[in-house]
Parts: C-alpha cells; structure tokens; sequence
C-alpha cells in the first residue's frame, strides 16, 4: 500500500490579513510535520468577509511554495468544503478544489458543523472529541476513515493544534500588537 503525501493548512485572520502555516506528513496516524510552510494574504476589500475570497488565496500562497517535485495527494484544511448557505453549497475546500483544477483532493476538517450537507461525517474520537469531515475528489467515506486514523489531544486533532500553536506565534511575530482576538 502506497503511502499518500497529504498537505495540511490552517488558516487565520487578523486585521485585514489572512495567514496559513502547512506542513507535509504521509502517515495519518503519525502525521508528525516536518519542514512548516508560512504565507501571509493581505485582503484588498476589507468590507468582504466571505471566507473563500480570505482563505483560499493564502492556501494557494502555501501551496505555491511546495518544491515542485513533491506531488500532493490530498490536501487537508481547516475548513468546510460544503456549506450550506443562500449562496449554494460552496464551502472554502470546494473554491479551492476548483481552483486546483480539480486535480488534489481536498478534505476539510471542522470543530462544528457545515450543514446537513449529505457528504459530511461527524468523526467520534475516543477521547470524545468531535469533528466534521467533507471531502471533494476522493469518496467522503474514505476521507472519515483517514480522519478517524489522526490522533487527537484533549479535543483536537493534535496535528491542527501544533499547527494552530506555529500559526499563532507567527502572527505574533507578523504583529508586534496581536493580540487573542485571532479569530479562525
């Protein structure tokens, strides 16, 4: 069984700009980081809040700086890929699946719900911590089983926090003044 090479991100937002850290791993039940990849977005219409125009440039910013020899299997981020919402069912991981042209699949990962969307799995750990999953270009059953694979600490997946924790400190170094009002 072949191993995949998986992308994580997560992403934040803090005065007007948008900033990710990604890692590479290839073994969802060990997916211990190696090198951490850090882009900062700056959002030129501050009054526009809907969270694909902040988020999916700073993934691509990410993406854009993994060596070209390295092919990603799957990308996985820290947010929906369906949403239910007046605009359709477009959620951040599926703008950013087309913008990859449909070519790297992409689960996202989250703490709450995205909707009653039929392609998300609400994951039960066993320390009972809950997350859902959605996924676009691989089958979302695959994409929950994979996600029931990640270890978790107190009620998250360890990865997403170790990548949370780099991605606040990087801000706060961006940003003599951050503060805790980060909001995700």
């Amino acid at each position: 069984m072949t191993k995949e090479t998986i992308l994580a991100i997560v992403t934040a937002h803090f005065q007007n700009r948008s900033y990710a850290v990604g890692t590479l791993f290839t073994d969802w039940e060990n997916p211990s980081g190696g090198e951490y990849y850090y882009a900062t977005f700056s959002q030129q219409d501050q009054s526009d809040q809907r969270s694909f125009v902040r988020e999916v440039p700073v993934k691509i910013a990410i993406l854009k700086q993994i060596p070209k020899s390295i092919k990603i299997d799957v990308m996985l981020i820290d947010r929906c890929v369906y949403e239910r919402t007046r605009a359709g069912q477009y959620g951040v991981g599926l703008y950013l699946y087309d913008y990859l042209l449909r070519k790297i699949p992409v689960i996202g990962l989250t703490k709450e719900s995205c909707g009653g969307h039929r392609f998300i799995h609400k994951n039960r750990f066993e320390n009972g911590a809950v997350f859902y999953s959605s996924a676009v270009g691989v089958k979302s059953s695959w994409a929950a089983k994979k996600v029931a694979l990640l270890p978790v600490d107190h009620d998250s997946v360890a990865l997403l926090s170790e990548l949370t924790d780099a991605l606040q400190h990087y801000i706060e170094k961006e940003n003599t003044d951050a503060n805790q009002s980060i909001r995700r």
